[in-house]
């Protein structure tokens, strides 16, 4: 698990060379904060690493080790929340949004994009947007389906005769 410990908190984001305290930012919003950065980086780092980054890599894990932190149920990789988010990147994927999806009224393909734009940007703008948003969704996904996963794992009874 994470650190609980405040001094082991502010140890590992030293290590992660990450702020050890926000302005306003008590324990609890920075252990908080602790594990989206873990949570994130063990996602890039070692889920989605392509053999990139291989000191990072390195350097993460040793932190993981020393701190004992284990990632080992958050992605489980057989779970068919995990299996929906794989096939949902892949619709996307599958989908193809390409360049000339994301051109201006001036461009050829006026009917695709009929949303409105609050700020005139430029392609690179719009096409990383798009990116953004393929990216996203599918962990949104599967972030709410954990979330709800674990708020329906106890019941009310059990709560109350803790």
């Amino acid at each position: 698990g994470i650190p609980t410990k405040d001094l082991e908190v502010k140890n590992v984001l030293r290590l992660l060379k990450e702020p050890i305290c926000l302005f306003g930012e008590d324990q609890y919003d920075k252990r908080n904060r602790l594990k989206r950065i873990l949570v994130t980086r063990y996602d890039k780092l070692i889920i989605k690493n392509k053999g990139e980054n291989i000191e990072e890599v390195e350097e993460f894990k040793n932190i993981l080790k020393k701190y004992y932190i284990d990632f080992s149920k958050i992605y489980d990789t057989t779970s068919p929340e995990y299996q929906k988010v794989n096939e949902l990147e892949d619709e996307l994927r599958n989908k193809g949004i390409k360049k000339d999806d994301a051109t201006t009224k001036s461009g050829i393909s006026d009917h695709i994009l009929k949303e409105k734009f609050y700020t005139e940007s430029t392609e690179e703008l719009k096409l990383s947007r798009i990116d953004i948003t393929l990216k996203t969704l599918p962990r949104i996904y599967l972030y709410k389906e954990m979330i709800n996963n674990f708020q329906n794992k106890y019941s009310r009874e059990q709560y109350e005769n803790y």
